[in-house]
C-alpha cells in the first residue's frame, strides 16, 4: 500500500472507533460552614508571618469618648421636661414621662406599662454606610424588654419636624415594620437585676439605609395584655465621622473570632474551595 493510500486509510479506521468514555470520578461533598473546621495557616507553616498595615492601627471601642472621632449630634433626649407633645406618640401608648425613680427633684424618666411598644419611637434620618453611635440607661426585671435601634430603607421627608406624622405611617406598618422595609436590628445587651445600667452599640448602616427607629421592643405584649414597669432614660444618637484608619479601628472590635486578638485585624470566615 502506497503511503498515500495509508493517508486515506487512517482517518476512516478512527472515524469508525467508538472511543471509550471513562466514567467521572464522584464529587466530593462540600462541606457546610457550620462543620468546616477554622485553620490558621499562621499555626502550620513554620515560615507564616502577617504583614498588613491593619496591625498599626490600634482597635477603639465606640463607648471611648477620648478616641479622638468627629461626632454629630443626633438626637438626645433626657426626658428632664414633659416631651410627649414633642414626641407625638399615640395617646394610646405605653409609654410616659414620670418622676425618676431614684433621683430627687425634677429628674424625669420614661416609664414603659407594657402594652402598645411599637408606639414609643424615635424616628430619626440616617445615612447610608456610615457609622452612629447609640446609647440609653434602662432599668428593668424583665431581659426581653428593651430598646431597639431599627436599620430602614425608608427616607425622612419631614425632618424639620421630629416623628412626623407622615414620616411614622410610612415607616411602620400597624404594631411593625415591613419586611420589605427592615434591613437590620440592632440590640442592646439585656438587662438584668433591675438596676440601671448604661449600654452603647455601634451601628454601622448598610448601602441602603435611610433611617434609623429607635422603638422600645417587648414581643409578649403584641399577643397578651401585659402590665410591666421598665425605666428608660438618657437616649443619646450621634453620628461618628471617622478617617479611614479610625473607621478601622472601629470594626476591629465588630465580630472577632473567637478567641481571636482584635488587634491582629479584621476577622473574616469562609471556606477553601475543595
Amino acid at each position: 500500500m502506497s503511503r498515500l493510500q495509508a493517508c486515506w486509510f487512517v482517518p476512516l479506521l478512527v472515524a469508525g472507533c467508538t472511543p471509550a468514555v471513562e466514567s467521572e470520578p464522584a464529587a466530593e461533598p462540600i462541606v457546610p460552614i457550620a462543620a468546616a473546621r477554622l485553620v490558621r495557616l499562621a499555626e502550620h507553616l513554620d515560615s507564616a508571618r502577617i504583614d498588613s498595615p491593619m496591625l498599626e492601627v490600634q482597635p477603639v471601642d465606640v463607648k471611648d469618648d477620648n478616641s479622638g472621632i468627629v461626632t454629630d449630634p443626633m438626637l438626645t433626649v433626657d426626658f428632664e421636661r414633659k416631651v410627649e407633645q414633642t414626641l407625638r406618640w399615640p395617646k394610646t401608648a405605653g409609654c410616659s414621662v414620670v418622676d425618676h425613680p431614684d433621683l430627687d427633684g425634677d429628674s424625669k424618666a420614661m416609664l414603659y406599662a407594657g402594652r402598645r411598644p411599637h408606639e414609643c419611637f424615635f424616628l430619626i434620618p440616617a445615612e447610608p454606610s456610615t457609622h452612629y453611635r447609640v446609647s440609653r440607661a434602662v432599668r428593668s426585671k424583665d431581659p426581653l424588654v428593651d430598646l431597639q435601634v431599627l436599620e430602614l430603607r425608608v427616607p425622612v421627608r419631614h425632618a424639620e419636624t421630629f416623628n412626623h406624622p407622615k414620616d411614622v405611617a410610612a415607616a411602620t406598618a400597624g404594631k411593625f415594620v415591613s419586611a420589605r422595609d427592615l434591613l437590620y436590628v440592632h440590640a442592646f445587651p439585656a438587662p438584668a437585676d433591675d438596676r440601671w445600667q448604661q449600654d452603647t452599640i455601634h451601628v454601622l448602616t448598610s448601602p441602603f439605609a435611610r433611617s434609623l427607629l429607635v422603638m422600645v421592643h417587648d414581643a409578649e405584649s403584641l399577643v397578651v395584655t401585659t402590665r410591666k414597669r421598665v425605666h428608660f432614660d438618657d437616649l443619646v444618637v450621634q453620628q461618628l465621622r471617622p478617617t479611614p484608619e479610625q473607621a478601622l479601628a472601629l470594626l476591629k472590635l465588630q465580630m472577632p473570632a473567637e478567641g481571636a486578638d482584635p488587634a491582629r485585624g479584621l476577622y473574616k470566615h469562609g471556606q477553601f474551595l475543595p
